[in-house]
């Protein structure tokens, strides 16, 4: 587990233009270490060196979803 918070500590030190995904099977504690773990982290790291902003998180669960127009639509809101 620690490799996967280095990964996002790396991920949150410089600009990027994706996101990270956890993927998992079923039952395997993904929500429960996002919750627990990574979100705090997260919630609690500074945008930049000088600055107040802190990053927000965005859960989003593909349970279900098939196509990537389907999470396209979860995340935009554009319902079909």
């Amino acid at each position: 587990m620690k490799y996967i918070i280095k990964t996002l500590e790396n991920y949150l030190s410089r600009p990027t233009d994706y996101a990270v995904l956890i993927n998992g099977p079923w039952g395997s504690g993904k929500t429960y270490y996002f919750n627990n773990t990574l979100k705090p982290l997260i919630d609690n790291t500074k945008i930049g060196n000088e600055t107040d902003l802190k990053y927000r998180t965005v859960y989003i669960s593909l349970y279900g979803v098939e196509t990537f127009r389907t999470c396209w639509e979860i995340r935009f809101g554009f319902w079909a």
